[in-house]
């Protein structure tokens, strides 16, 4: 009797010790499942003010993009005075955009900040006059005046000399993104976004000439998505998974302006956003933000070689930097499929 009593004993004592045990090893397993749950925190500081030209990375929050990627996508809005390659330098944002120009220009100064793909693939950043007197070329711009952002005269001064002119013919004057000094005649052009300040005059009537910089020898990005190298090295699966979420962001934004633009307006944009303007303007954008063969995001070397070139042409004092430490591929490369 007393044998077996100490047999039950023994036995009811090894099965509490292994319901003990099982139940350790689950509740030990909850902290790593809630912490696999968590999404990743990504922050975009925008070089500019939020509304439909950054349509993409809202319509990947909304529609649950970045959510399917375990990522929790923060954006913070831009301006004037906004310095979104500092920030991100200084790792007080993730990531940020600029455009390629300032990108390159920010490489060769030894910031080490690296492009990884690029929102629009054509350039909307053009040379716009009135129709009714139109500047049709580098060489018209001779003995006129033209209001162009201060970080864009360096560019433009190296393409004029290649043509043999001289920059100081032109009387360059700085634009603050108003293009109404166009049409009270103020210049005789005006260096900016046709899916935006031009817009703005289209809208009310005034037709307007354009030249896309492209065009005029200046190839470049206008919105070109950037890291460190620290954070490319370091976060690369991350930022894959981030780059999967934009794809699908950008893509549907292309297909649906309309959409796009109440959500920004109604959820995302600055206040007192026209939605009748934003909605425009996201129409405007999507032809703008697919490279042939449909590819969204891309990125090329090219853009890069040019405007390095350009930069260099333009008498900046800066280290000669390989145009690979100046952007990757590979991301939206791995993205693509």
């Amino acid at each position: 009797m007393t044998s077996r009593r100490r047999f039950l004993q023994a036995g009811l004592g090894h099965g509490a010790i292994m319901t003990l045990a099982a139940a350790q090893t689950w509740l030990g397993a909850l902290p790593l499942a809630r912490a696999q749950s968590v999404p990743d925190k990504v922050t975009l500081q925008l070089n500019w003010l939020k509304d439909s030209q950054h349509g993409g990375h809202f319509v990947a929050i909304e529609k649950g993009f970045f959510r399917d990627e375990g990522i929790d996508c923060e954006v913070i809005a831009g301006g004037p005075g906004v310095d979104s390659i500092g920030l991100v330098a200084s790792g007080r944002a993730m990531l940020g955009d600029r455009d390629s120009s300032n990108v390159i220009l920010a490489r060769l100064k030894g910031i080490p900040i690296k492009g990884f793909a690029a929102t629009y693939q054509r350039n909307p950043f053009s040379m716009v006059s009135l129709k009714a007197k139109p500047v049709k070329s580098l060489e018209e711009m001779v003995g006129k005046t033209v209001a162009i952002p201060t970080q864009r005269r360096g560019p433009l001064n190296a393409v004029l000399k290649r043509k043999g002119i001289d920059p100081a013919t032109v009387n360059f004057v700085p634009t603050g993104g108003d293009a109404s000094v166009l049409a009270s005649g103020q210049v005789d052009a005006y260096f900016g976004w046709t899916t935006t300040e031009a817009l703005v005059l289209q809208r009310r009537g005034v037709e307007l000439y354009f030249v896309p910089v492209d065009e005029l020898g200046d190839p470049s990005y206008a919105q070109v998505i950037f890291a460190t190298d620290e954070t490319l090295q370091t976060q690369s699966d991350l930022l894959l998974r981030w780059v999967r979420a934009e794809i699908k962001g950008w893509s549907w934004m292309a297909d649906h302006p309309e959409e796009t633009a109440r959500m920004v307006v109604e959820k995302y944009g600055r206040s007192g956003l026209d939605l009748d303007g934003e909605i425009a303007k996201a129409k405007a954008t999507g032809p703008y933000l697919r490279a042939p063969g449909e590819r969204v995001l891309w990125i090329d070397s090219a853009i890069f070689e040019s405007g390095k070139r350009l930069a260099i042409e333009s008498g900046i004092k800066a280290r000669d930097v390989p145009v690979a430490d100046m952007f990757t591929q590979s991301l939206v490369r791995q993205a693509h499929g």
